[in-house]
Order: C-alpha cells, then sequence, then structure tokens
C-alpha cells in the first residue's frame, strides 16, 4: 500500500527498534514521507518521533491499521454491515459469500463468520491479497489515542492555553471524522479531548499528518489481526483463480449455517442451487460467472468447487 501523511501504522514484519511504538499495538501516525520514497516519518501516540523503512533496502518496517485519516476512499462497495457508501480506507470481500463486503471498522470489529477468509482490497484498480480467517489468526490489542487515554500538548500543538497550560493533561472522550466543505474527509483523524479546567476541544490525530496531543497513558483502540494488515509500500500481486478456466461450471460451497445475516444467507441459498459456468476470469483473479437466467455474479474461487465444462463446439 501506498504511504500517505495521516496514516495510522504499527510495527510491520522488519521491525528492529525495540519499543520506540511504545509496544506491539500501539499506534503511530505518518507524518512525513521521504523524497523520492523509500521511507517515511511517523510520529507515535506515544510521543516519539522518528524514520522508518518501507521499501529502502528491502525492509519494510510497518503496517497499515487504517488508512481511513489519509482520506482517500474506496467508494465502488457498500460495507454491509455499517452500509456507509463511501468508505474511507481499506475494503474487506468475503471469499465464501459473493458481494459481501466490510469496511475496516466492522472487519476489525469481527463482523460476519469469523470462520471465513476474505480478500483486503487495497484500491480501486483491484489491488488486493488474501488473508486467513479471523478466528485462526493472531490478535492483539489496539493502544494509542484513542477513548479512555490521557493526553497532554504534543508535537504539532498551536492552540495556546486551551490546556490550560503546559503540562495540563485531558481525557480523550471521542474519535471522531475530519469533514471538508466539499465533502471529502479524513475518517478517525481527530480526538475530542476534555481538559482538567473544563475546556472540551477537537484536536488533530491523523489529520493532513499532524498530532497535536500525546498520550501519557493509552486508550484502546479494538484489536486487530497483524498478518491481516497492509505492509506499508509493499507491492501485493492479484490473486490466482487456480485450475478454473473460462467455461468451467462451477457451484458455490458456503456453509449457510456460519452465516449471521439471515439476507445474505437467503441470496447465497439460492445460487447453492445452481451450477453456473465461468463467463470471464477478471484481471483481479475473480470469476464472472453467468447463471440460469443469465444472470452474471462476481465469485471469489476460493469459495468455487469445479463441476465440469461444456464440451466445446464442433463447428
Amino acid at each position: 500500500m501506498e504511504a500517505a501523511l495521516g496514516q495510522r501504522v504499527v510495527r510491520g514484519p522488519d521491525w528492529e527498534w525495540g519499543d520506540q511504538d511504545g509496544g506491539e499495538g500501539f499506534v503511530g501516525t505518518v507524518a512525513g514521507l521521504e523524497e523520492g520514497g523509500g521511507g517515511v516519518i511517523v510520529q507515535w501516540d506515544m510521543g516519539q518521533r522518528c524514520r522508518y523503512r518501507c521499501g529502502r533496502d528491502n525492509k519494510f518496517d510497518l503496517r497499515v491499521l487504517d488508512d481511513g485519516p489519509s482520506g482517500r476512499s474506496y467508494s465502488k462497495h457498500r460495507c454491509h454491515v455499517c452500509r456507509k457508501k463511501r468508505v474511507y480506507g481499506v475494503m474487506w470481500r468475503c471469499l465464501h459469500c459473493p458481494e459481501y463486503y466490510l469496511c475496516s471498522v466492522c472487519y476489525l470489529a469481527n463482523h460476519h463468520c469469523s470462520l471465513h477468509r476474505f480478500t483486503c482490497l487495497l484500491d480501486r484498480d483491484g489491488m488486493q491479497f488474501r488473508v486467513l480467517a479471523r478466528a485462526d489468526s493472531r490478535r492483539i490489542p489496539v493502544s494509542g489515542l484513542f477513548y479512555g487515554a490521557e493526553v497532554v500538548r504534543g508535537t504539532d500543538w498551536r492552540w495556546n492555553d486551551q490546556d490550560g497550560g503546559v503540562g495540563r493533561t485531558g481525557k480523550v472522550v471521542e474519535v471522531l471524522d475530519w469533514s471538508n466543505e466539499g465533502g471529502s474527509g479524513y475518517e478517525r483523524s481527530v480526538v475530542l479531548v476534555t481538559w482538567e479546567n473544563g475546556n472540551k476541544k477537537k484536536y488533530r490525530a491523523g489529520h493532513r499528518g499532524k498530532v497535536d496531543v500525546r498520550c501519557i497513558a493509552p486508550g484502546s483502540g479494538g484489536f486487530y489481526y497483524p498478518e491481516h494488515l497492509p505492509v506499508l509500500c509493499q507491492a501485493v500481486k492479484p490473486p490466482s483463480s487456480g485450475d478454473i478456466v473460462t467455461g468451467d461450471r462451477i457451484k458455490c460451497e458456503v456453509n449457510l449455517a456460519e452465516l449471521d445475516d439471515p439476507e445474505m444467507a437467503e441470496k447465497i441459498g439460492l445460487m447453492l442451487d445452481h451450477v453456473g459456468t465461468v463467463n470471464v476470469l477478471l484481471e483481479n483473479g475473480e470469476l464472472l460467472v453467468r447463471y440460469p437466467g443469465n444472470s452474471l455474479v462476481q465469485v471469489n474461487p476460493a469459495a468455487a468447487k469445479k463441476v465440469g465444462r461444456f464440451p466445446p463446439c464442433s463447428n
């Protein structure tokens, strides 16, 4: 995933910097980009500000926990749970349930069946990678500028004595979005803080790479699956459709009892009764399948079982 100011990050696969970040699961913000690429500057919620590799010497120190604060949106699909039409950050597509998408917030909150595998969709151009089922994956608590964090003024502070003065503390009471008049948003890039003096104000926590406050005691931001997160600046290849080719006849294999959404179970149940024909192998590795009635459905090959092919035309 390409680096951008405001991305919220955690330590990645090549991390070798001890607890500069505060510890595993502690969060930071991409606050600067190296000219020419290869590195970024991260402002950690606990106060440290350091430079890290994202491609230099083929090393990748960081993973992207949340791309929403960068302002980049993925508006091609709607999240099936929160129903947001414009999703900021990556999307997650179920490998077992056709056309079932989650935003990162709902995915990390364990919505939908945790036994199902997903594809992480990085952008609208089809860059994606598959991950294991959440039920089979390592889960780490998230810590930093979240609800309940105790904070003081930080590196980018420019708000005079709203906090009551140097050294005064406050509490994060909510994580908010920053929306411009034009409608573009920077989701989860602002925190609402209540200070000892009674002031209650909003401060940047990722918006355009700025962080106004730092933690002296972290808040809890839920959980994440380290190996599911995109590695900052590391290229990914589209998944392969395996040995399925155009013309193959397939059936979808999904355990309906695992689904917690009756509407989705009903939709998939109708497909389970029919055999479809692979019409097109899409560039992103998905299958475009034609079902009886001439309907076209996009299916992930992980949920498809080949049952045969139509014989080639003899004419």
